[in-house]
Protein backbone atom coordinates (compact mmCIF):
# COMPACT_ATOMS: atom_id res chain seq x y z
CA UNK A 1 0.00 0.00 0.00
CA UNK A 2 1.36 3.40 -1.01
CA UNK A 3 0.19 6.54 0.80
CA UNK A 4 0.13 9.81 -1.11
CA UNK A 5 -0.66 13.38 -0.18
CA UNK A 6 -4.09 14.46 -1.53
CA UNK A 7 -2.43 17.33 -3.41
CA UNK A 8 -0.13 14.88 -5.21
CA UNK A 9 -2.91 12.42 -6.02
CA UNK A 10 -5.31 15.06 -7.30
CA UNK A 11 -9.00 14.58 -8.04
CA UNK A 12 -8.81 12.91 -11.43
CA UNK A 13 -8.22 9.33 -10.15
CA UNK A 14 -11.29 9.59 -7.89
CA UNK A 15 -13.46 10.73 -10.77
CA UNK A 16 -12.18 8.21 -13.30
CA UNK A 17 -12.49 5.24 -10.95
CA UNK A 18 -16.11 6.21 -10.21
CA UNK A 19 -17.26 6.88 -13.76
CA UNK A 20 -15.54 3.79 -15.17
CA UNK A 21 -17.03 1.64 -12.43
CA UNK A 22 -20.60 2.57 -13.37
CA UNK A 23 -20.05 2.10 -17.10
CA UNK A 24 -21.45 -1.05 -18.70
CA UNK A 25 -19.17 -3.93 -17.72
CA UNK A 26 -17.47 -1.89 -14.95
CA UNK A 27 -16.37 -3.03 -11.52
CA UNK A 28 -19.96 -3.16 -10.26
CA UNK A 29 -20.51 -6.27 -12.41
CA UNK A 30 -17.13 -7.66 -11.42
CA UNK A 31 -17.89 -7.35 -7.69
CA UNK A 32 -21.65 -8.04 -7.60
CA UNK A 33 -21.88 -10.71 -10.31
CA UNK A 34 -25.44 -11.19 -11.52
CA UNK A 35 -26.96 -8.53 -9.22
CA UNK A 36 -28.45 -5.83 -11.47
CA UNK A 37 -26.91 -2.37 -10.96
CA UNK A 38 -29.11 0.60 -10.01
CA UNK A 39 -28.03 2.27 -13.25
CA UNK A 40 -25.50 1.88 -16.05
CA UNK A 41 -23.66 4.41 -18.17
CA UNK A 42 -22.93 4.00 -21.86
CA UNK A 43 -19.47 4.79 -23.20
CA UNK A 44 -20.62 8.06 -24.76
CA UNK A 45 -22.32 9.03 -21.49
CA UNK A 46 -19.08 8.42 -19.62
CA UNK A 47 -17.34 10.82 -22.01
CA UNK A 48 -20.14 13.35 -21.61
CA UNK A 49 -20.01 13.29 -17.81
CA UNK A 50 -16.23 13.62 -17.91
CA UNK A 51 -16.60 16.72 -20.10
CA UNK A 52 -18.91 18.22 -17.47
CA UNK A 53 -16.38 17.37 -14.76
CA UNK A 54 -13.52 19.00 -16.71
CA UNK A 55 -15.61 22.10 -17.27
CA UNK A 56 -17.02 22.94 -13.84
CA UNK A 57 -15.61 20.97 -10.89
CA UNK A 58 -12.11 22.43 -10.58
CA UNK A 59 -13.24 26.07 -11.16
CA UNK A 60 -16.02 25.65 -8.56
CA UNK A 61 -13.59 24.34 -5.95
CA UNK A 62 -10.98 26.98 -6.77
CA UNK A 63 -13.58 29.73 -6.35
CA UNK A 64 -14.76 28.22 -3.05
CA UNK A 65 -11.22 28.16 -1.66
CA UNK A 66 -10.38 31.64 -2.93
CA UNK A 67 -13.52 33.62 -2.15
CA UNK A 68 -15.93 31.85 0.22
CA UNK A 69 -15.86 31.17 3.96
CA UNK A 70 -16.83 27.65 4.97
CA UNK A 71 -18.86 26.86 8.09
CA UNK A 72 -16.86 23.64 8.53
CA UNK A 73 -13.47 23.17 6.84
CA UNK A 74 -13.38 20.65 3.98
CA UNK A 75 -10.83 19.21 1.58
CA UNK A 76 -11.25 18.89 -2.18
CA UNK A 77 -11.31 15.10 -2.17
CA UNK A 78 -14.16 15.10 0.37
CA UNK A 79 -16.18 17.55 -1.75
CA UNK A 80 -15.71 15.39 -4.84
CA UNK A 81 -16.71 12.29 -2.86
CA UNK A 82 -19.87 14.11 -1.79
CA UNK A 83 -20.58 15.05 -5.41
CA UNK A 84 -20.14 11.46 -6.57
CA UNK A 85 -22.30 10.07 -3.78
CA UNK A 86 -25.18 12.43 -4.50
CA UNK A 87 -24.80 11.90 -8.25
CA UNK A 88 -25.14 8.15 -7.71
CA UNK A 89 -28.36 8.67 -5.74
CA UNK A 90 -29.82 10.91 -8.45
CA UNK A 91 -28.85 8.73 -11.40
CA UNK A 92 -30.33 5.68 -9.68
CA UNK A 93 -33.67 7.51 -9.70
CA UNK A 94 -33.21 9.15 -13.11
CA UNK A 95 -32.15 6.14 -15.19
CA UNK A 96 -33.04 3.02 -13.18
CA UNK A 97 -32.81 -0.54 -14.41
CA UNK A 98 -31.63 -1.72 -17.83
CA UNK A 99 -30.93 1.37 -19.88
CA UNK A 100 -32.30 1.88 -23.35
CA UNK A 101 -31.78 4.27 -26.23
CA UNK A 102 -35.28 5.72 -26.38
CA UNK A 103 -35.31 9.38 -27.34
CA UNK A 104 -38.01 11.98 -27.08
CA UNK A 105 -38.84 14.51 -29.74
CA UNK A 106 -36.56 17.49 -29.34
CA UNK A 107 -33.70 15.86 -27.47
CA UNK A 108 -32.22 12.91 -25.61
CA UNK A 109 -33.85 12.48 -22.18
CA UNK A 110 -30.90 10.50 -20.82
CA UNK A 111 -28.50 13.30 -21.78
CA UNK A 112 -30.74 15.83 -20.06
CA UNK A 113 -30.92 13.64 -16.96
CA UNK A 114 -27.13 13.27 -16.84
CA UNK A 115 -26.54 17.01 -17.17
CA UNK A 116 -29.17 18.10 -14.65
CA UNK A 117 -28.24 15.43 -12.10
CA UNK A 118 -24.58 16.43 -12.39
CA UNK A 119 -25.34 20.11 -11.94
CA UNK A 120 -27.55 19.49 -8.92
CA UNK A 121 -24.87 17.30 -7.34
CA UNK A 122 -22.26 19.99 -8.10
CA UNK A 123 -24.31 22.75 -6.47
CA UNK A 124 -24.99 20.63 -3.38
CA UNK A 125 -21.39 19.57 -2.84
CA UNK A 126 -19.04 22.40 -3.79
CA UNK A 127 -21.65 25.14 -3.31
CA UNK A 128 -23.22 24.50 0.10
CA UNK A 129 -20.33 24.40 2.56
CA UNK A 130 -20.08 28.20 2.66
CA UNK A 131 -22.28 30.75 4.40
CA UNK A 132 -25.19 32.62 2.79
CA UNK A 133 -22.96 35.34 1.33
CA UNK A 134 -20.64 32.71 -0.13
CA UNK A 135 -23.53 30.86 -1.77
CA UNK A 136 -24.62 34.02 -3.51
CA UNK A 137 -21.11 34.65 -4.84
CA UNK A 138 -20.78 31.01 -5.87
CA UNK A 139 -24.07 31.09 -7.79
CA UNK A 140 -23.03 34.20 -9.71
CA UNK A 141 -19.63 32.70 -10.55
CA UNK A 142 -20.95 29.33 -11.78
CA UNK A 143 -23.66 31.00 -13.89
CA UNK A 144 -21.05 33.21 -15.54
CA UNK A 145 -18.72 30.28 -16.19
CA UNK A 146 -21.56 28.26 -17.73
CA UNK A 147 -22.25 31.12 -20.12
CA UNK A 148 -18.60 31.78 -21.01
CA UNK A 149 -15.63 29.99 -19.45
CA UNK A 150 -13.32 32.83 -20.53
CA UNK A 151 -14.82 34.98 -17.76
CA UNK A 152 -12.41 33.30 -15.34
CA UNK A 153 -9.41 35.03 -16.92
CA UNK A 154 -11.26 38.29 -17.57
CA UNK A 155 -12.95 38.79 -14.18
CA UNK A 156 -11.57 36.32 -11.62
CA UNK A 157 -7.79 36.65 -11.69
CA UNK A 158 -7.29 35.00 -8.31
CA UNK A 159 -9.32 31.97 -9.35
CA UNK A 160 -7.39 31.77 -12.63
CA UNK A 161 -4.12 31.72 -10.66
CA UNK A 162 -5.44 28.98 -8.38
CA UNK A 163 -6.52 26.95 -11.41
CA UNK A 164 -3.08 27.36 -12.96
CA UNK A 165 -1.57 25.88 -9.80
CA UNK A 166 -4.05 23.00 -10.11
CA UNK A 167 -2.93 22.55 -13.75
CA UNK A 168 -6.49 22.92 -14.98
CA UNK A 169 -7.07 23.50 -18.67
CA UNK A 170 -10.07 25.07 -20.33
CA UNK A 171 -12.29 22.50 -22.01
CA UNK A 172 -12.39 22.62 -25.80
CA UNK A 173 -15.89 21.06 -26.00
CA UNK A 174 -14.74 18.58 -28.67
CA UNK A 175 -16.73 15.86 -26.94
CA UNK A 176 -19.79 18.06 -26.39
CA UNK A 177 -22.31 18.66 -29.14
CA UNK A 178 -24.05 21.60 -27.50
CA UNK A 179 -22.68 23.09 -24.32
CA UNK A 180 -25.67 25.44 -23.96
CA UNK A 181 -27.79 22.41 -23.09
CA UNK A 182 -26.05 22.30 -19.73
CA UNK A 183 -27.54 25.55 -18.46
CA UNK A 184 -30.04 25.68 -15.62
CA UNK A 185 -33.33 27.00 -16.96
CA UNK A 186 -33.76 29.84 -14.46
CA UNK A 187 -31.65 32.79 -13.32
CA UNK A 188 -33.78 33.54 -10.25
CA UNK A 189 -32.21 33.30 -6.78
CA UNK A 190 -29.19 31.20 -5.87
CA UNK A 191 -28.45 27.90 -7.54
CA UNK A 192 -29.10 26.18 -4.21
CA UNK A 193 -32.69 27.49 -4.22
CA UNK A 194 -33.64 24.97 -6.91
CA UNK A 195 -34.16 21.24 -6.70
CA UNK A 196 -33.92 18.85 -9.62
CA UNK A 197 -36.58 16.15 -9.59
CA UNK A 198 -35.09 13.17 -11.50
CA UNK A 199 -38.45 11.39 -11.65
CA UNK A 200 -40.21 14.30 -13.36
CA UNK A 201 -37.11 15.54 -15.15
CA UNK A 202 -37.48 19.22 -14.23
CA UNK A 203 -36.18 21.91 -11.88
CA UNK A 204 -38.52 23.08 -9.13
CA UNK A 205 -38.20 25.54 -6.28
CA UNK A 206 -37.71 23.99 -2.84
CA UNK A 207 -40.87 25.78 -1.69
CA UNK A 208 -42.83 23.92 -4.37
CA UNK A 209 -41.81 20.59 -2.83
CA UNK A 210 -43.51 21.43 0.48
CA UNK A 211 -46.85 19.85 1.30
CA UNK A 212 -49.71 22.01 2.56
CA UNK A 213 -49.16 22.70 6.26
CA UNK A 214 -51.87 23.29 8.82
CA UNK A 215 -51.35 23.71 12.56
CA UNK A 216 -53.62 21.45 14.66
CA UNK A 217 -55.90 23.33 17.04
CA UNK A 218 -54.58 21.39 20.06
CA UNK A 219 -50.88 21.68 19.15
CA UNK A 220 -48.52 23.03 21.78
CA UNK A 221 -46.41 25.97 20.75
CA UNK A 222 -43.13 24.14 21.45
CA UNK A 223 -44.10 21.32 19.06
CA UNK A 224 -44.92 23.51 16.06
CA UNK A 225 -42.34 23.56 13.29
CA UNK A 226 -43.35 25.43 10.17
CA UNK A 227 -41.78 23.86 7.04
CA UNK A 228 -39.60 26.20 5.00
CA UNK A 229 -37.25 25.88 2.06
CA UNK A 230 -34.40 25.10 4.50
CA UNK A 231 -36.31 22.26 6.18
CA UNK A 232 -37.24 20.91 2.74
CA UNK A 233 -33.57 20.92 1.70
CA UNK A 234 -32.42 19.19 4.88
CA UNK A 235 -35.20 16.59 4.76
CA UNK A 236 -34.57 15.79 1.08
CA UNK A 237 -30.81 15.43 1.50
CA UNK A 238 -31.02 13.26 4.62
CA UNK A 239 -33.68 11.04 3.11
CA UNK A 240 -31.86 10.67 -0.22
CA UNK A 241 -28.42 10.00 1.25
CA UNK A 242 -29.49 7.69 4.09
CA UNK A 243 -31.57 5.45 1.84
CA UNK A 244 -28.50 4.94 -0.36
CA UNK A 245 -26.11 4.09 2.49
CA UNK A 246 -24.42 7.51 2.69
CA UNK A 247 -23.85 9.46 5.91
CA UNK A 248 -24.59 13.21 5.93
CA UNK A 249 -22.98 15.75 8.25
CA UNK A 250 -25.36 18.63 9.06
CA UNK A 251 -23.68 21.93 9.96
CA UNK A 252 -25.21 25.30 10.74
CA UNK A 253 -25.83 28.00 13.35
CA UNK A 254 -27.37 27.14 16.71
CA UNK A 255 -31.16 27.16 16.99
CA UNK A 256 -32.01 26.69 13.32
CA UNK A 257 -33.89 23.39 13.68
CA UNK A 258 -31.19 20.99 12.50
CA UNK A 259 -31.79 18.36 15.18
CA UNK A 260 -35.59 18.55 14.94
CA UNK A 261 -35.51 18.17 11.16
CA UNK A 262 -33.13 15.21 11.23
CA UNK A 263 -35.09 13.44 13.98
CA UNK A 264 -38.30 13.91 12.02
CA UNK A 265 -36.63 12.47 8.93
CA UNK A 266 -35.25 9.32 10.58
CA UNK A 267 -38.30 8.64 12.78
CA UNK A 268 -41.20 9.62 10.51
CA UNK A 269 -40.17 10.01 6.87
CA UNK A 270 -38.06 6.86 6.55
CA UNK A 271 -39.73 3.44 6.40
CA UNK A 272 -39.55 2.23 10.01
CA UNK A 273 -39.84 -1.39 8.87
CA UNK A 274 -36.49 -1.03 7.09
CA UNK A 275 -34.62 1.40 9.35
CA UNK A 276 -34.06 1.49 13.11
CA UNK A 277 -33.13 5.00 14.31
CA UNK A 278 -30.83 5.37 17.33
CA UNK A 279 -30.41 8.81 18.88
CA UNK A 280 -27.68 9.98 21.22
CA UNK A 281 -26.46 13.39 22.25
CA UNK A 282 -22.86 14.26 23.00
CA UNK A 283 -21.82 16.47 25.89
CA UNK A 284 -18.56 17.43 27.57
CA UNK A 285 -18.86 14.35 29.82
CA UNK A 286 -19.60 11.81 27.08
CA UNK A 287 -16.97 9.06 26.85
CA UNK A 288 -16.32 6.35 24.26
CA UNK A 289 -17.58 3.68 26.67
CA UNK A 290 -20.82 5.56 27.30
CA UNK A 291 -21.36 5.97 23.57
CA UNK A 292 -20.91 2.25 22.91
CA UNK A 293 -23.20 1.32 25.82
CA UNK A 294 -25.98 3.60 24.51
CA UNK A 295 -25.76 2.14 21.01
CA UNK A 296 -25.48 -1.49 22.18
CA UNK A 297 -28.41 -0.98 24.55
CA UNK A 298 -30.73 -0.23 21.62
CA UNK A 299 -29.53 -3.16 19.50
CA UNK A 300 -30.31 -6.83 19.78
CA UNK A 301 -27.71 -9.41 20.77
CA UNK A 302 -26.99 -11.75 17.87
CA UNK A 303 -24.38 -13.85 19.64
CA UNK A 304 -21.63 -13.30 22.17
CA UNK A 305 -20.07 -9.91 21.54
CA UNK A 306 -22.11 -9.25 18.39
CA UNK A 307 -25.00 -6.77 18.37
CA UNK A 308 -27.22 -5.60 15.54
CA UNK A 309 -30.66 -4.26 14.60
CA UNK A 310 -33.58 -6.64 13.96
CA UNK A 311 -33.14 -8.84 10.90
CA UNK A 312 -34.00 -7.01 7.70
CA UNK A 313 -33.44 -3.57 9.22
CA UNK A 314 -30.59 -1.06 8.99
CA UNK A 315 -29.57 0.87 12.09
CA UNK A 316 -29.16 4.64 11.68
CA UNK A 317 -27.24 6.34 14.50
CA UNK A 318 -27.99 10.05 14.82
CA UNK A 319 -25.33 11.86 16.87
CA UNK A 320 -26.42 15.29 18.10
CA UNK A 321 -23.79 17.91 18.97
CA UNK A 322 -20.97 15.83 17.52
CA UNK A 323 -18.54 18.71 18.02
CA UNK A 324 -18.75 18.03 21.78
Amino acid sequence: MVYMEPEQLGLRPLWESWVVGWTVGGYYHQERGDEPPPFELKEEEQVHLTALYDWLVEPSMAFLRRTCKEMSPTVDSALLTSLLGLLRCLLAAAIPGPHDANTEEGGNPRKKQLECCFLFALFWSTGVTSDAAGREKYSLFVREVMKDVDVIDEKYGGVATALAVRKWRKPDYKNCEDKTAFLVQTDEGNLQDWCYDPRKGKWVSWVQTLAKFTIPDDAEFSTIMVPTACTAQLSYMCRTLLTHGLRPLVCGPTGTGKSVSVIKCVTEELDQSKYKPIQLGFSAKTSATMTQDIIDGQLGKRRKGVFGPPMGQTAIVFVDDMNM
